[in-house]
């Protein structure tokens, strides 16, 4: 294989099917070297493993039709949009979900600036929520907009901060976790933390509001964006979120893990100010922290929004 960018190999392996083509299931997160998502313009080597998911070569794939999926607006003006994801919705297509994302809903709300020869099956998304976590997304609706905030999250310059319920307890607060993460070798669902695998560099900031029948209240601030990264930060301390079938175990009458972005923080794209937003707790959210013994209000002084649609 020698060195060669990963769309070129992908067209010379597989040439029944086009560059563009390859170029849309790197972008939909269907192709992994090495366990990883990587970009169109990465290089892959001999002793590289690519990983290919084959997608029906339609329309459907070539671009993205707008769907009228109501957004909960928390920023809005001409070069971006912030919103309040509800849990359950899925940032963008990939496997198994080519409808009903947020950047379907995205795309008929706005005028989405693309690159005309090149379009996105991730327009203006410059970061990702986990399925089932809720909370303040953001999204660019200008090429310039994108380019400019995917560099700010790049330098780690976007504060992000989430709140979380987690079965058992911090050993010192506030407390700082910076090992890699990256794909499980034993289960391809999963990441791991380890300083040992080949992993990329992840940074997470713990802090306990509250401890209460087994269950920490705690603010998480991901100073990288890694792949399920505070999860499996906590998984490597004996922790994990209430509800995470994934790393933890099912809880009775919690339907998804309990982690909430709530708050972001960001320089504008373009008229250079600060832009610090927060959002409500959901409503599931709010009824598994009394559950537990946590006076949400008492803590934070913000209600809980009625309607997360």
């Amino acid at each position: 294989m020698g060195r060669t960018r990963l769309d070129v190999w992908l067209t010379k392996k597989y040439p029944s099917h086009s560059r563009s083509y390859f170029h849309r299931l790197i972008e939909s997160g269907c192709v992994r070297v090495n366990g990883k998502k990587e970009r169109k313009s990465s290089f892959v080597h001999t002793e590289d493993r690519v990983e290919v998911e084959f997608l029906p070569d339609s329309p459907a794939l070539s671009f993205l039709v707008p769907e009228p999926i109501p957004l909960q607006v928390v920023y809005e003006d001409d070069f971006l949009l912030v919103v309040d994801k509800p849990a359950g919705m899925v940032v963008h297509p990939g496997p198994g979900h080519h409808k009903g994302t947020f950047a379907h809903a995205f795309l008929h709300r706005c005028c989405v600036e693309q690159d005309e020869a090149s379009p996105s099956l991730r327009p203006g998304i410059v970061h990702r929520l986990d399925r089932e976590t809720s909370g303040l997304l953001l999204a660019a609706k200008t090429i310039q907009a994108q380019k400019d905030l995917s560099e700010q999250f790049a330098r780690r310059e976007v504060k992000k901060e989430y709140l979380l319920l987690a079965r058992g307890r911090l050993r010192a607060t506030p407390l700082e976790i910076d090992v890699p993460v990256g794909r499980d070798p034993r289960d391809r669902k999963k990441m791991r933390a380890s300083s040992v695998l080949r992993g990329r560099y992840a940074h997470t900031k713990f802090l306990e509001h509250d401890f209460e029948n087994q269950v920490s209240l705690l603010s998480a601030f991901p100073l990288t964006g890694r792949q399920h990264q505070i999860r499996v930060h906590l998984k490597l301390m004996g922790m994990s979120l209430i509800g995470d079938k994934l790393y933890g175990t099912p809880e009775k009458n919690v339907q998804r893990h309990m982690l909430h972005a709530f708050r972001l923080e960001f320089l504008h794209p373009v008229y250079r100010t600060k832009i610090a937003l927060e959002t409500s707790f959901p409503v599931d959210f709010a009824l598994c922290c009394s559950r537990y013994g946590f006076d949400l209000k008492g803590l934070f002084d913000l209600s809980t929004s009625q309607n997360k649609k």
